[in-house]
């Protein structure tokens, strides 16, 4: 049997507790794939922060994050026990209940790599995610 998905992406898995059956990896990779179309969100932009108190002029950061916000909280659960992060309940007055899964940076990166051969819709944002640090790397190696 293969080990866990996150494991296998090198994502860390906060919990694993789903009883259901266990699709094959490449299934999981790809419903992941579809659902992202779907239903997420990359966000890879660029922006100032004076956040920190050790650097007192703004500087330049990267916001690099796959994001899928819906009201089912299974399907959270489900991208949560196979790719890792938590799913955040956030409450809206007079709305169902939202669930949120959301990786960022290096998980983001590993993830859409993952995902990218099967995405359709959301197919150049996921490049844009990869190309990142596929830059970082070939410079560090220059």
């Amino acid at each position: 049997m293969m080990g866990n998905l996150a494991t296998t992406l090198g994502v860390r898995v906060v919990r694993s507790d789903s009883n259901r059956d266990h699709p094959s990896e490449m299934t999981k990779i790809a419903y992941m794939a579809g659902l992202f179309d779907g239903e997420g969100c990359v966000t890879y932009k660029q922006y100032w922060s004076s956040k920190r108190d050790n650097r007192p002029n703004k500087y330049f950061c990267w916001r690099i994050q796959l994001e899928i916000v819906m009201t089912d909280e299974a399907t959270i659960q489900w991208c949560c026990d196979n790719f890792g992060g938590n799913c955040i309940k956030k409450p809206r007055q007079g709305y169902k209940m939202q669930y949120r899964w959301r990786r960022g940076f290096k998980d983001a990166y590993k993830i859409a790599n993952a995902i990218y051969p099967y995405a359709v819709t959301k197919k150049e944002a996921l490049k844009d995610v990869i190309e990142h640090y596929g830059k970082r790397k070939k410079t560090r190696k220059s």
